[in-house]
């Protein structure tokens, strides 16, 4: 699945393991993935809220057609 935006900074569809494209699934707790290490959608959220920029969090975000 290709993805052409980043978001916050983040590849969010190389740095979640789920290749989530528009927010955390079910298995985050305190921060961490149930797959592997810091959640990259926390960080998003995080960097975002700092900026006062929670709008881009709510976008949807659609894979590229190849």
């Amino acid at each position: 699945m290709a993805f052409k935006d980043k978001v916050a900074g983040f590849d969010v569809a190389k740095k979640c393991p789920k290749g989530m494209l528009n927010g955390p699934c079910g298995g985050v707790a305190n921060g961490m993935c149930e797959v592997k290490g810091p959640c990259v959608w926390v960080k998003v959220y995080a960097k975002l809220k700092s900026k006062n920029r929670l709008d881009e969090f709510t976008k949807v975000r659609m894979p590229n057609a190849k």
